[in-house]
């Protein structure tokens, strides 16, 4: 970390006061896999981490993942990901629960 002394600490002090330092920087396009085989990749992922800290039992993790294997051939021939953008892009609300 670089050393400043009081003076030039002053100094920058009394710069932000008046007009504080800023930075432009360009904007980064966040792609997000919201379809349920992208979500069930990254809930497999964060269980997995639970399973070596000792919060879930490896059994259970076995059991999600075979359940997750069996689902994912059918979230391939609906295409998920395919429907979840479309939605996206036509902006498409999502049905809310019943009551």
């Amino acid at each position: 970390m670089a050393q400043i002394t009081a003076a030039q600490f002053e100094a920058l002090w009394a710069t932000a006061q008046k007009q504080p330092t800023t930075t432009t920087v360009a904007p980064v396009a966040i792609k997000a896999d919201l379809s349920l085989s992208g979500v069930l990749d990254q809930y497999l992922a964060l269980v997995s981490k639970s399973v070596t800290a000792g919060a879930v039992a490896q059994a259970d993790y076995t059991q999600l993942a075979t359940a997750v294997a069996n689902v994912k051939p059918i979230l391939t021939r609906i295409n998920d990901t395919a429907i979840v953008a479309k939605a996206m892009l036509e902006k498409v609300p999502l049905p809310t629960q019943p009551k």
